[in-house]
Order: structure tokens, then C-alpha cells, then sequence
């Protein structure tokens, strides 16, 4: 049964930091859903569940998928944000599936 407990905990702990970012728009609540929460493979409805909100589509997204990483001009770019310090995040889906996304970027500790 301690599996069931410690699953129930990161679940809440999850819808925890998930409420945190929807209500007050906290950075620190938005990267540890990020860190925690996201891998690349993701569909973009498993991510917008995660982060508790549906991404921003980026019409114009070229400049973004030219800052690095291996993306290519048919893959869509969304955003989520701002948090409370201004910052938004953009994430790269290809098919609606998370590509070249790694948590330790948001490992800011």
C-alpha cells in the first residue's frame, strides 16, 4: 500500500504547484511542473493537463525553433505564460507530441 500513499502525494503534490501557477502565476510553481511533470514524447493534451491550461499557439515561430535544438519548420511552437515575473515558456511539439524538451533545463535550484 506505501506505493498507492506516495502516488497520491506527487498526484496532489502535483495538482498542488498545478493550482500555485493557474491562480497566482508562480514562477516557481510553472518550473517545477516543468521539472517534474514533462518529458519529451508527451502529447500536447497531456501537457496542457499537466500545466493546467491549454499552450498559446505561436503563428509565428521561426525565431524560436532557430535559437537551437534540432527542430524542424513544420513543428508548432505554444506558449505558456506569463508568470508573475514576465517570463513565458515555449515548448516545441511535433504532431502534437513534446520534442527536445529536458527537465533539467528548469532545474534552477
Amino acid at each position: 500500500m506505501p506505493t498507492t500513499h506516495t502516488a497520491e502525494k506527487r498526484v496532489s503534490r502535483a495538482e498542488e504547484y498545478r493550482t500555485r501557477f493557474q491562480t497566482k502565476r508562480d514562477p516557481e510553481a510553472l518550473n517545477w511542473i516543468l521539472k517534474n511533470r514533462l518529458h519529451s514524447g508527451m502529447s500536447r493534451n497531456s501537457v496542457e493537463k499537466e500545466i493546467g491550461e491549454e499552450g498559446e499557439f505561436q503563428e509565428a515561430s521561426k525565431w524560436l525553433k532557430a535559437t537551437g535544438g534540432t527542430f524542424r519548420t513544420s513543428d508548432d511552437a505554444y506558449r505558456w505564460g506569463p508568470d508573475e515575473s514576465g517570463r513565458s515558456v515555449y515548448l516545441i511539439f511535433r504532431d502534437d507530441v513534446l520534442v527536445n524538451f529536458d527537465p533539467k533545463d528548469f532545474d534552477l535550484d
